[in-house]
């Protein structure tokens, strides 16, 4: 089994290329072409492998383009019920985050196939780890096309009910440095999940145009932003493209998922991680997290993330690139 962190590389004849690693199952890189001719750096990230391994990295736990599970977001209430049993789960700060230090995202995960184009990573957990319930084995597969297509496909099986709740964590700015105050974004709903102190969801949805966080007709970041956006947007439906357009570089992206919400996050800076490239800026990156709803295992009322045992676990998101000049 591969245990050594490592970078891997898709590309395809258009000169676009896809830095991975296992570390994390993490995309670490995404090279385009902008409508100038530049080689933009769309993510952000460490030139250096084992950055992404870093006791300090962890701790700001920023999960930088990596693969977040076994369930992304936030968990309230020190657990969760399940099927009459209890499952109480490690708290930072009154709260379960990302599967705190259990979190796929700190895993190194095996290979299992590579080709110029396509890399799948395999990773398998205990039952009782971070005390979630069933051993599961997961995969994700990164393919990259002709079309400037990248698609990830989560799938993961378990041998006894329990929670799934997977999503990438990449750091966009499709101007390559600088901030995303600029960007432009488009996402087809006008309903966003009240959360309370801790970002945790009260249960209710909130309109989108009354709190100044609608980005239902395509909007300026910056107009949106306020202090900084960490806020799940609930989709009316699946594959409903998303779009985040950078002006200076033409750059687009359109984001098409199976997932029925968005977790938008802004960090405010990067403040102490030297990353590849300018990312002193405040505001160097947003977030765009295809997943379930947070804290659904505690909501009745939300769409279930419960997986049984006779099920496939299966997240799809395709992150589109082109040019618009």
């Amino acid at each position: 089994m591969q245990r050594e962190a490592q970078f891997y590389t898709l590309f395809n004849s258009k000169g676009t290329k896809v830095t991975l690693s296992n570390a994390g199952a993490a995309i670490t890189d995404i090279q385009f072409l902008d409508k100038h001719g530049i080689l933009q750096h769309l993510v952000a990230g460490f030139d250096r492998v084992e950055d992404y391994l870093s006791a300090k990295t962890k701790a700001w736990n920023l999960c930088l383009g990596a693969s977040v599970g076994r369930v992304a977001n936030r968990i309230s209430g020190g657990g969760f019920h399940l099927d009459g049993q209890f499952y109480a789960l490690p708290q930072n700060n009154g709260m379960h985050l990302h599967s705190e230090s259990c979190g796929f995202q700190h895993q190194i995960w095996t290979v299992k196939e590579q080709t110029n184009n396509k890399l799948i990573f395999a990773l398998e957990q205990e039952a009782g780890s971070c005390g979630y319930p069933g051993n599961i084995h997961v995969s994700a597969t990164y393919t990259l096309n002709e079309e400037n297509q990248l698609s990830l496909v989560y799938e993961a099986t378990t041998d006894a009910t329990t929670v799934l709740n997977l999503c990438n964590h990449a750091y966009f700015n499709l101007a390559g440095s600088g901030s995303v105050l600029d960007h432009r974004l488009y996402i087809p709903t006008q309903k966003f999940l009240e959360t309370d102190k801790q970002v945790v969801p009260t249960g209710k949805l909130l309109d989108t145009k009354t709190h100044n966080k609608d980005f239902s007709v395509e909007a300026r970041v910056g107009d949106r932003i306020g202090e900084g956006l960490d806020l799940a947007y609930a989709l009316e439906k699946e594959h409903q493209p998303l779009r985040l357009f950078a002006p200076e570089t033409g750059i687009e992206m359109q984001v098409v998922s199976n997932q029925l919400a968005v977790q938008v996050y802004t960090p405010p800076s990067f403040k102490g991680l030297v990353l590849r490239g300018d990312n002193n800026a405040d505001f160097p990156a947003i977030c765009l997290e295809m997943q379930g709803y947070p804290d659904a295992p505690n909501r009745p009322e939300f769409p279930s993330i419960v997986v049984q045992p006779n099920e496939v676990y299966r997240s799809a998101t395709t992150y589109s690139f082109s040019v618009i000049k």
